[in-house]
């Protein structure tokens, strides 16, 4: 058994219909050859062969009221078939509204916290009229963050299936899993709070000290309110756009010193003012995007490294001001580019990442849900007269592009996409990209955000404007 860190279990405890804590990965595969595409067997092979390691077999259990964090145990009952889901044909409007659909149901949290969803798409995918795979793999965010999914993706798709297939010991655990351990846990339970808080205060009074003595950027605490902020309901809408892969890199390299997260950001800012601005509710303020920014170890390369022991999920929560009221499509991008780099600089200091990067105590599950009842409808969503205080407007979960050519047989991803949960607000982005197409997505609330079809025109009007005024082209 091997235990979960308190941030992994975080993640079990506030699952639920108001914020499904799951990530779902989309790439559409083409036949590199001109031949039929492989039959179902074939595929079900390959993902056998690749989903024989530890990450892939082991499933939670939980104990008592979730009085401890649950543990990782094998899987002795696994079966492939209840993880690999091939569906009938569908067009590329209706996988993408199953990809919606898989961003915001819930999971079995009984068994490996993974699924792989195939379906045939005849007549294309988005802007590619090739027939092909089009392919999501959902995994649950206790089971690993965004660098950890890449890891997955690699073991899936790359040429040599290792991630999650190597052998790690399982720590033995506790005997809090029985009845007579998880009623000691409650003693224990308040010891650790009372410890949390205190390291908490600590880390504050810490902050405050670092920020009189240091020189950094701090980021807007309050958020310019608009009618899209949340909180979400039920109904959800997708809207997707395609990019030539080719083109936004040149757009990142005429930019200068910009990354493609920062071209994305740049974008989906303007995007949104635009469509606020279309729809009668113009913003007075520039808007605030959180995005994920992984405090793994790194290699004297740069590289990141493997998990080293501190748990599935390591990251921290940047809040980056958009500067979505600048008009000019190459200011903006600096001032994005800028506001990233701030970022990463603020949370470099360990007295404003640590309590958010190192997460050592979450209160037992049924009182985290106990809480959170209490602000909720009988659905489990957000009532709409609760106050909302978050300083953002949207999440972004940003894309790390894999350094090779992800493949399914003799099948080659052409395009990628990704889906995040709503986090709290109407409207949450994601991006991926495959060997021709960088695709952008929004997951709507569409109480929120009536027509995601026009918000996907808002995304592309924007993307244009900035292509143009780096490339200095108005070519489509």
């Amino acid at each position: 058994m091997e235990r979960l860190q308190p941030k992994d279990a975080m993640f079990v405890y506030t699952d639920g219909p108001r914020s499904r804590q799951i990530t779902v990965c989309c790439g559409f595969f083409v036949s590199a050859a001109d031949h039929d595409l492989p039959l179902e067997s074939a595929v079900h092979e390959w993902f056998a062969a690749r989903t024989r390691g530890p990450l892939f077999r082991r499933r939670l259990r939980r104990s008592m009221l979730d009085l401890e964090y649950p543990v990782w145990l094998h899987d002795d009952d696994f079966r492939l078939d209840r993880h690999l889901f091939m569906h009938d044909p569908m067009t590329s409007d209706g996988f993408l509204e199953f990809l919606g659909e898989l961003a915001e149901s819930a999971m079995d949290l009984s068994r490996p916290l993974w699924e792989i969803h195939v379906s045939r798409c005849p007549d294309g995918f988005g802007p590619i009229a090739d027939q092909g795979f089009a392919v999501a793999v959902r995994i649950h965010h206790a089971a690993a963050d965004g660098i950890a999914v890449q890891a997955i993706l690699a073991s899936l798709f790359g040429q040599e299936s290792s991630a999650g297939n190597s052998e790690r010991e399982l720590l033995p655990g506790s005997d809090c899993h029985t009845a007579a351990g998880a009623l000691t846990q409650v003693v224990r339970s308040i010891t650790d709070f009372r410890r949390a808080v205190r390291d908490y205060r600590a880390a504050l009074d810490e902050r405050t000290t670092v920020r009189a003595a240091e020189n950094y950027p701090v980021p807007p605490t309050d958020r310019t309110v608009t009618p899209i902020d949340g909180p979400v309901g039920p109904k959800r809408g997708v809207a997707v756009v395609y990019w030539p892969w080719t083109e936004v890199r040149q757009i990142r390299r005429s930019a200068g010193e910009a990354t493609v997260n920062d071209l994305v950001l740049t974008v989906i800012g303007r995007a949104m003012h635009d469509y606020l601005c279309a729809v009668g509710s113009p913003p007075d303020g520039s808007l605030v995007a959180s995005v994920p920014m992984t405090v793994r170890p790194r290699e004297a390369d740069g590289t990141v490294t493997d998990d080293d022991g501190e748990g599935n999920n390591r990251f921290v929560m940047m809040t980056v001001d958009l500067h979505s009221t600048q008009p000019d499509p190459i200011a903006r991008l600096r001032a994005v580019h800028d506001a990233v780099l701030g970022e990463r600089l603020r949370l470099s200091h360990r007295a404003e990442a640590s309590a958010d990067a190192t997460v050592s105590y979450v209160p037992p599950g049924f009182l985290i849900r106990a809480l959170r009842r209490r602000t909720e409808d009988s659905r489990g969503y957000p009532r709409r007269d609760e106050p909302d205080d978050r300083p953002f407007n949207t999440s972004v979960m940003t894309a790390y592009r894999l350094p090779f050519e992800l493949r399914l047989l003799d099948c080659r991803q052409v395009c990628g996409l990704g889906f995040g949960p709503l986090n709290g607000t109407g409207i949450s982005h994601a991006h991926g990209a495959g060997d021709d197409w960088c695709g952008v997505t929004a997951l709507c609330d569409t109480d929120l955000v009536p027509d995601p079809s026009e918000y996907a025109s808002a995304l592309d009007a924007a993307y244009a404007d900035l292509r143009n005024a780096t490339l200095g082209t108005t070519a489509g």
